[in-house]
């Protein structure tokens, strides 16, 4: 018979010939699931995270395009002369080449 050298989380023997017999201390078997429970909620977690976060991106991106569309549009406008920007203090403009770096930090109206 063997002696048994102390304590030990798992241990597995073959009996006989043909069997085999694995003993588990029940401590060891709840931290297993806790490890284990515990990676699949991180996991689910980060895949909902990165649902939301890709769903928001397309989202954001439609948005995006709709307003560089609107704004390609405005452009056109403007250099085709159909509409005269204002600004909205009143400051209308004379000037039939508007540049872009003019619409950065200014709300525009149209007439």
């Amino acid at each position: 018979m063997k002696e048994n050298n102390g304590a030990r989380s798992y241990k597995a023997e073959v009996v006989g010939s043909d069997s085999m017999a694995i003993t588990l201390n029940f401590k060891f078997l709840l931290n297993l699931f806790a490890i284990f429970g515990s990676l699949i909620f991180a996991y689910t977690t980060i895949e909902k995270k990165l649902y939301t976060i890709e769903t928001n991106l397309d989202n954001q991106s439609e948005r995006i395009q709709k307003l560089e569309e609107k704004h390609e549009r405005e452009i056109e406008n403007l250099s085709l002369g159909t509409k005269k920007p204002i600004l909205s203090n009143g400051v209308k403009l004379e000037s039939s080449d508007v540049s872009h770096e003019f619409f950065i930090n200014k709300e525009i109206r149209y007439k």
